[in-house]
């Protein structure tokens, strides 16, 4: 568990000017469940280790299938992203990040570039 570090992710998030919604899941299906009833722009998983990437590439899957936001961003942190850096990718994560603030940077970068896109 890593509550310290996802509070201060949060804290760059707010401090960007966004609504967060943050909590330690037990499972996976939790986050199915929320993002069912409640739209998100994002999402973010962070880990320590990940001793199945293939089951969490399933489960996140499955988050933008529940998700009532068809284009939400996943946005992945943590120390098991940081030592493997391909793993994000792997997993169909959109957005990789090492700090709280380079995720919102990204984050807002990413959203505005689609909005630019579809204004065109």
């Amino acid at each position: 568990r890593h509550r310290l570090g996802l509070c201060l992710v949060r804290a760059d998030f707010w401090r960007e000017g966004w609504d967060v919604c943050c909590g330690e899941l037990q499972f996976m299906n939790d986050l199915d469940k929320m993002v069912k009833s409640t739209h998100y722009d994002a999402v973010g998983i962070s880990a320590g280790r990940v001793g199945d990437a293939p089951m969490l590439a399933r489960s996140l899957t499955r988050v933008r299938k529940s998700s009532l936001n068809p284009d939400l961003v996943i946005i992945t942190g943590g120390y098991a992203f940081q030592r493997d850096p391909q793993l994000s990718s792997t997993i169909g994560a959109d957005i990789a990040a090492a700090t709280g603030r380079e995720a919102a940077a990204k984050l807002r970068q990413r959203l505005q570039n689609r909005a630019a896109a579809a204004g065109k």
